[in-house]
């Protein structure tokens, strides 16, 4: 449906358990365990699934990883520093491998944390745009005289970039 109107779509890939994904503390989805191949038969399915499906996307994997609630943050549920990147990589690399070429990487963090190792994007992709991700609010004032509407901005959300 999304396609059928000419837009692509953002998929944001949480690597966590769906019942307690706002919990840090998930030992089964530390960084070490993506980074030592606990999960490239999953990543290499959805990978091949992405392949063939052919029409583009972004990805958003582990966004806000320089927050501290989340499994995939440094610093929590056993991870260390540079582990993000190291993960994002080999995520990044199975792709690569299974030669997708329809996926567009987006690198996401949170405004207001402090970044730890995760201060520069990772070499292996190409950065070829940035910008804000914003969320909005909007109010609508459906009166008798008419109706009317604003947007506002909410200070919260991340920088993205836009990696190939």
């Amino acid at each position: 449906m999304i396609r059928q109107h000419g837009s692509i779509p953002l998929v944001t890939w949480e690597p966590g358990d769906g019942e307690v994904l706002n919990k840090a503390n998930q030992p089964a989805y530390s960084l070490k365990n993506i980074i030592n191949g606990n999960f490239d038969s999953y990543i290499t399915q959805w990978a091949r699934l992405a392949k063939a499906w052919g029409n583009p996307f972004f990805l958003r994997f582990a966004h806000e990883m320089n927050g501290n609630w989340y499994p995939w943050s440094e610093g929590v549920n056993g991870n260390a520093t540079g582990d993000y990147a190291k993960a994002w990589r080999h995520v990044h690399d199975i792709f690569v491998r299974e030669g997708v070429t329809n996926a567009t990487w987006v690198w996401h963090q949170i405004l207001g944390a402090i970044p730890r190792s995760m201060v520069s994007i990772p070499v292996i992709a190409t950065l070829i745009g940035w910008g804000w991700m914003v969320i909005t609010s909007v109010t609508l004032n459906l009166g008798a005289a008419g109706s009317a509407s604003t947007t506002s901005l909410i200070p919260t959300g991340g920088i993205i970039y836009i990696l190939i």
